[in-house]
């Protein structure tokens, strides 16, 4: 049976990091349709109950999942999937001492983290 996706802004996201690229994930199944412009939305699914699942049972699908039973991430860049089909929760750091947050507060929060590094490259052109 196929979860229902819902609407992004829906529902509360937890930071994490993976190979040094921050990831907010949800335990939502996601309509790609409803995630704000400039975000990537990548479906979170498992073969065992996601209950049951550790980060080595849970992977990140490249392409929408007709069952995306562990939730979804949103990113600002683009995962490198070097030619696979999916990316394994293995090495994932959860930033348990943060609060989780609503999309809003999650797209605030990742245009204040390109702003200096715009501000940065805008400096370094005018050298």
């Amino acid at each position: 049976m196929e979860n229902q996706r819902s609407d992004a802004y829906g529902w509360l996201y937890e930071r994490c990091e993976l190979h040094g690229t921050e990831l907010w994930a949800t335990g939502a199944a996601l309509d790609h349709s409803t995630v704000p412009k400039g975000f990537h939305c990548y479906d979170l699914y498992t073969a065992k109950e996601p209950s049951e699942a550790d980060a080595c049972d849970i992977f990140i699908a490249r392409n929408p999942v007709a069952n995306p039973n562990a939730g979804a991430v949103l990113t600002a860049e683009p995962l490198p999937f070097h030619e696979k089909d999916a990316i394994c929760l293995r090495g994932v750091h959860l930033f348990e001492d943060e609060y989780l947050q609503p999309l809003k507060a999650v797209t605030g929060e990742i245009e204040q983290a390109e702003a200096p590094r715009q501000e940065h490259s805008i400096q370094m052109q005018e050298l």
